[in-house]
């Protein structure tokens, strides 16, 4: 959804969602929203004033972990519905993909997802990781 905002209008925006976000009472909401309005007043770089700028010469950039966090998703629903290593044949082209699954299969292939079945282990074992 595209909305046609002036550069104004976009500031006005930022600096109404920052009070919102305040406001809320999830710790989340409130520390971006006071992130944004830092941001707002004193200039500087967003993504250091979130402190998710990744290290001089890391590749474990924000990007790069939401990339990671999306294909560990999909290779894991894609184990759970075929086992590993069924699933590791499926995304390799080798076995038919149910087709519940075609679009999560088309996805991790365009993301480069890993096929073999150690990947689809170590996916698990973040996902877990991060459901604690």
């Amino acid at each position: 959804m595209q909305i046609e905002l002036s550069r104004a209008e976009r500031v006005q925006l930022l600096r109404e969602l920052s009070g919102r976000l305040q406001a809320d009472r999830h710790p989340g909401a409130a520390w971006l929203g006071a992130a944004i309005g830092r941001w707002l007043h004193h200039g500087g770089n967003l993504p250091e004033l979130l402190g998710v700028r990744a290290p001089r010469g890391s590749k474990n950039t924000a990007q790069a972990i939401t990339r990671r966090a999306e294909v560990d998703a999909l290779l894991r629903r894609l184990a759970l519905a075929c086992g590993t290593e069924q699933a590791s044949r499926v995304l390799r082209g080798i076995a038919p993909c149910p087709v519940e699954l075609q679009a999560a299969v088309e996805r991790l292939r365009e993301l480069g997802a890993p096929s073999s079945p150690a990947a689809f282990w170590r996916a698990s074992r973040r996902v877990a990781r991060h459901m604690r």
